[in-house]
């Protein structure tokens, strides 16, 4: 033994790279650090710069603040110090402004050994008649002193200058921090009178290059540090007409004067374009949420004046719930607002990386809530799956009459008008003392997923599935009236119809109402018996008469759409049974009568029998359609095979190529060639048209309904007649927009629409034809325009041609089929079910048809 040691522990150099990569995420976090560093020192402006970002060598980047700097004493104890306790001790809070400290690991020093290889501070700080750092003494000699007027009296104190410079590269080339003899330089004395307090980093050499992409991430982020002024500010009475919960929500616990900080860019940093006032001025409902201690959550939600001129029946709700844990937290204030509908076009990109709920503390930004693919409130989950399983919360108290309503609202309806997280944009702002155990990650990225953070998700999404049911209720309640007017437009109809035909009737001779047969019909259905059995009658003389736009029972195709559209069949004998409903006395949308509407408004018989006569034709055409449908559906299980036995081809199609490849030093005999160019050709299209079917006749095709992007669909469905097209030599354009995405639909729904409308624009074209495809976004959903040459379609006469075998295709097309003139129907009802409409319109200059699809929202 030699007795008794007392070592001393050493530390690796390489701690510094260690933590910095553990405790500081990316270079946004890493900027965000020294932010929050300098509001700390109790700054109100920032300036950041950036030169030469993408030239690590020659890059340099600036920060700059107006804060109460430091001493030397100070930067050696607290910026030297790893895990200082500064800030960890006392009440925690800043000497002027009284701010709560948002440091507390040393993570600022560790940022700016992310960023770059080397750091030179300046601090200049405001100082007592001993050197000691002012701020601190006159807060310990004044304790309820102003926060202004504290930063008046610094002004003309004398001040201290420390230079240091901190080379890591350097620091790092040695084996412990006790070794460290270069690299770490400090220089301390007296400052000018004129000096203003704060603190300026340099960082050079910067760790990586930051490309222009890197840079709009960063900078977006860097302006979401803090929460927009529309969220924190009183909303003015021009965009909310009521006040809810709160003026302006608790953002920080701070002292009252505290003027907050403000961060300016220069340089590199270029200020990207913002668009939040345009939101708050377009928003359509707000919703806001207190969590505080010791009492009930409350939730208070309105409709903005632009969602009052949307939608008369939006209504005002106030509601509230236990809090889980009163005592404990999390308490927090949140204010959010839902802007639904069409995107401007010029707002687009910027929105996709801008919406979203975020969530703050102490005023900074908590990554990643709220970032573009961050659905920590399931909102694009829900969205998407849109199940109906959408309860209100059962612990909600208020209004009996509102929550009544609410809860009575049908899953489905709720579920069809969920909104995505592209439609929210709002905050939620957490203290340090209202936290309720919430944690932050170690890299400073979000907080650890325990029961804290799923309470306070579960306490935010309780306020957001209030005002969805509110909105959809809304939407309920208006699609009632509109749905009742139409009833009575058609109703009125149907029996001016019917007078009328009485009128004919007894001038004539012709059958009076008492000798319509007991199925209600005027015998047409029979005549075409006959008419069939005659031997002239034959199928062209089914063709479309383009005078001729009833359905076959003397009605009106537009009066069994009942708002000038004509749906799908389904939707059709929806709607005139909705339409008899209400006709004889009951609730639109409901199972419940109304008698004294019956009483009121008892329906003569002829508009009764007109009713009728409506849903009886819609269930004809219905029947029609279904016999055809189980005709396709045996046809759709055998392509579904046959799908799968085509891309088994693919691999031989390859291996038959590659057998047929030209070998160097042999020449191949000319019918060898041509089978090769023959092969390659089959290869391709098996892959094209295997890809084709897998997306329409696979179940993956309807898994889900999602938003498609468009032009990429109609890339997909060119493929399929890649080929055919060539072949005619036409020319296939595809102009729509990247960014366009459709409402929800199945994707197999949406190729099915377009192959349709591409083969009958393919057959029309022509030799030499030209075919374009053009999309746009509407307020009101997406619209298509499928567009060629050759053969004409005048739009005035063109509804026959969506009646079942109005084909006038006699070539067969291996491609391209002979045409049964299904097409165009069953386009019409699949859009149709989605309450859209399929017309064809005046063509665009150089073309000879168009055709539109109306999708809406």
């Amino acid at each position: 033994m030699t007795g008794i040691e007392h070592p001393e522990f050493t530390v690796d150099t390489g701690l510094f790279r260690q933590l910095g990569e553990l405790l500081v995420g990316r270079d946004s976090t890493a900027l965000v650090e020294l932010i929050k560093n300098a509001y700390d020192a109790d700054a109100t402006l920032v300036l950041l710069r950036g030169e030469h970002l993408d030239d690590p060598e020659h890059a340099v980047l600036t920060v700059v603040d107006d804060g109460t700097g430091m001493t030397a004493a100070q930067f050696r104890s607290g910026f030297l110090r790893l895990a200082a306790r500064g800030k960890t001790e006392g009440e925690r809070r800043s000497p002027v402004y009284q701010r709560r400290y948002t440091g507390e690991k040393g993570v600022g020093r560790l940022a700016a050994h992310k960023l770059a290889a080397l750091l030179d501070v300046t601090t200049i700080a405001a100082v007592d008649s001993g050197g000691s750092p002012l701020a601190t003494q006159l807060r310990v000699a004044e304790p309820e002193m102003a926060g202004t007027e504290l930063a008046q009296l610094l002004k003309g104190a004398d001040r201290t200058l420390a230079m240091a410079q901190i080379d890591w590269d350097l620091i790092e080339s040695a084996d412990t921090l006790s070794d460290v003899r270069e690299g770490l330089l400090l220089e301390a004395g007296a400052a000018s009178e004129r000096a203003a307090s704060g603190t300026t980093l340099i960082l050079s050499r910067l760790r990586h290059e930051w490309r222009s992409s890197d840079l709009r991430d960063l900078v977006r982020q860097l302006n979401n540090f803090e929460a927009p002024r529309g969220l924190v500010k009183v909303i003015p009475r021009t965009v909310l007409p009521r006040p809810l919960l709160f003026p302006e929500p608790l953002v920080r616990d701070a002292g009252r004067q505290d003027p907050g900080i403000t961060l300016e860019f220069e340089g590199d940093f270029a200020d990207p374009a913002e668009f939040w006032g345009n939101v708050l001025r377009t928003a359509e409902w707000v919703l806001e949420i207190r969590a505080a201690r010791g009492v009930d959550i409350e939730y208070s939600i309105s409709p903005t004046r632009v969602g009052d001129a949307a939608n008369p029946f939006g209504r005002p709700l106030s509601a509230s719930r236990p809090h889980p844990t009163p005592d404990r937290g999390p308490f927090f204030d949140a204010r959010i607002l839902l802007r639904p509908g069409q995107i401007p076009t010029t707002e687009a990109s910027w929105t996709e990386l801008n919406s979203g709920i975020r969530v703050y503390l102490e005023g900074f930004r908590v990554l990643p809530y709220g970032e573009p693919r961050n659905d920590w409130l399931s909102l694009d989950f829900d969205y998407t799956k849109r199940t109906g399983r959408f309860p209100i919360d059962p612990l909600l108290g208020g209004s009996s009459d509102n929550l009544a309503a609410l809860r009575n609202l049908a899953a489905r309806d709720v579920s069809l008008r969920l909104l995505p997280n592209r439609a929210f944009f709002g905050a939620v702002f957490l203290t340090e003392a209202g936290a309720g155990g919430l944690r932050t990650l170690v890299n400073r990225e979000g907080f650890v997923p325990d029961e804290n953070y799923e309470r306070l998700v579960a306490m935010v999404s309780v306020g957001v599935r209030l005002v969805q049911r509110a909105r959809a209720l809304a939407s309920y309640s208006l699609k009632q009236r509109e749905e009742a007017d139409r009833a009575k437009k058609r109703a009125a109809a149907a029996a001016s119809a019917s007078a009328s035909t009485q009128g004919e009737s007894t001038a004539t001779g012709q059958q009076s109402e008492e000798e319509v047969d007991s199925e209600g019909f005027d015998g047409r259905a029979e005549d075409e018996e006959q008419d069939s059995a005659n031997p002239e009658y034959d199928e062209e003389s089914r063709q479309p008469d383009a005078a001729d736009t009833s359905d076959g029972y003397g009605r009106e195709w537009t009066v069994l759409g009942g708002d000038g559209t004509t749906g799908g069949s389904a939707a059709r004998l929806q709607s005139a049974l909705a339409d008899l409903w209400v006709m004889l006395g009951g609730e639109p949308d409901s199972p419940e009568w109304n008698d004294a509407a019956a009483d009121i408004n008892a329906p003569s018989v002829a508009e009764l029998r007109g009713a009728i006569q409506l849903v009886q034709a819609a269930s004809q055409l219905l029947i029609e359609d279904t016999s055809l449908l189980r005709v396709l559906a045996s046809v759709g299980s055998q392509l579904a095979a046959f799908t799968h036995e085509l891309s088994q081809l693919v691999p031989t199609a390859v291996i038959a190529e590659q057998s047929l490849a030209a070998v160097p030093g042999t020449r191949w005999p000319s019918e060898v060639t041509r089978a090769r160019r023959a092969v390659t050709d089959l290869r391709r299209a098996i892959e094209r048209q295997s890809s084709y079917l897998v997306d329409l006749a696979t179940t993956e095709g309807r898994r889900r309904r999602t938003r498609q992007p468009v032009r990429e669909r109609v890339d997909a469905a060119f493929l399929a007649f890649q080929g055919a097209a060539a072949k005619r030599d036409i020319s296939l354009h595809n102009d729509v927009d990247e960014s366009l995405r459709t409402p929800p639909l199945f994707r197999a729904e949406l190729q099915a629409v377009l192959t349709n409308l591409l083969s009958n624009a393919i057959k029309a074209a022509g030799a030499g034809g030209r075919i374009e495809v053009t999309g746009e976004a509407l307020d009101s959903g997406v619209r298509l325009i499928v567009q060629n040459s050759g053969v004409a379609v005048i739009p005035d006469e063109a509804e026959g041609w969506f009646r079942p075998y109005a084909s006038t295709t006699t070539n067969v097309d291996l491609v391209l089929g002979q045409g049964m003139g299904l097409g165009l129907p069953i386009t019409r009802d699949l859009i149709g079910e989605y309450g859209g409409t399929v017309h064809f319109v005046q063509p665009s200059n150089g073309f000879s048809t168009a055709i539109e699809v109306l999708i809406p929202e």
